[in-house]
Formats: structure tokens, sequence, C-alpha cells
């Protein structure tokens, strides 16, 4: 499901939004993916607004995004 809807971007050029889980926290992201090879995601990440590298694994969700469901994209889990 997540392949799905990371393909999903790529091909659309729109935002998804994920939960990662980085290294100390879990971040609710707004992301539109620019490529995907192996394990490593290269996207425009709207809350660093900036280019990032994120790993598959670190995706815990993914689905495609929506603004009028979207309260607060960017948001920190504890």
């Amino acid at each position: 499901m997540i392949s799905q809807v990371l393909n999903y971007s790529i091909d659309s050029g729109l935002p998804i939004t994920i939960i990662y889980q980085g290294k100390n926290e879990i971040t609710k992201r707004k992301i539109k993916v620019l490529s995907w090879q192996g394990e490593t995601i290269r996207a425009y990440c709207c809350l660093r607004k900036e280019c990032r590298v994120f790993h598959t694994n670190g995706i815990l969700a993914a689905v495609i995004y929506d603004k009028k469901t979207d309260a607060g994209q960017n948001q920190r889990y504890h």
C-alpha cells in the first residue's frame, strides 16, 4: 500500500502525507516524491521546505494528501 502511494506522488507530481519515524521522533509530513530507488526516497518536504532523503523503513503510513481532512500537516508525535 505504501508503495502505491509513493508511486502516485511520483506519477502525479502531487503531495502525499506520511507518518515518518526518524532518529528521535515520529512526525507527520507532507511531501512530494521526486524519486524512489530501493529503500531511498528523495522528496520535497513541506515541513523543512527543502529536498530531503527518507528511508522506506521509516515510513509508518502513507496516504494521498487531502487538504480538507488535514488538520495540522506537520505534527510531531511522542
